[in-house]
C-alpha cells in the first residue's frame, strides 16, 4: 500500500513538472509576441529613468541615462534569465543607435526583447 501511494505521488509530480515545462517552454517560443516600439526622446528631460518588464521566465529592470535627447548609458539593474545572459550586450547597441529598434542577440532573442521592453518602459513612463 505504501509503495502504491509513493508511486502515485511520483506520477503526479511528473505530470505537474511536465505541464509546467510545456507552459514555460511555450512562453519562450512566443518571443515574437513581445513587440518593441520606437521611443521618442525629443521631449525627454536630462536624467535617469527606470523601467521594468517581466515575463514568467525572464525579468529585467534598467536605468536609462539621457542627456540632450540621447541615451548615454543604460544600467542593467536586474536580469533574471535562463540562458539569456549574452542578451545583456544589447544595452550597448541601444545606446550606440539611440533606439530600441536594434537587432536582438542571436541565441538570446527572448531575453533581448525583455531588456528592450524594459528600456522602452523606462522612457514611456516619463511621458505618462
Amino acid at each position: 500500500m505504501k509503495k502504491l501511494i509513493i508511486s502515485l505521488l511520483v506520477i503526479l509530480l511528473i505530470i505537474i513538472l511536465a505541464i509546467a515545462g510545456v507552459y514555460l517552454f511555450s512562453d519562450v517560443l512566443n518571443a515574437d509576441k513581445i513587440i518593441v516600439n520606437e521611443i521618442d526622446l525629443t521631449d525627454i528631460e536630462d536624467g535617469s529613468y527606470e523601467g521594468t518588464y517581466e515575463t514568467p521566465l525572464v525579468k529585467a529592470t534598467v536605468r536609462v541615462n539621457i542627456i540632450s535627447s540621447n541615451i548615454v548609458k543604460i544600467d542593467l539593474l536586474r536580469h533574471e534569465n535562463g540562458l539569456g545572459k549574452k542578451a545583456e550586450s544589447i544595452l550597448f547597441d541601444v545606446a550606440r543607435n539611440n533606439s530600441v529598434l536594434v537587432d536582438t542577440i542571436s541565441g538570446a532573442t527572448y531575453s533581448s526583447k525583455v531588456i528592450l521592453k524594459a528600456i522602452e518602459n523606462a522612457i514611456s513612463n516619463i511621458k505618462n
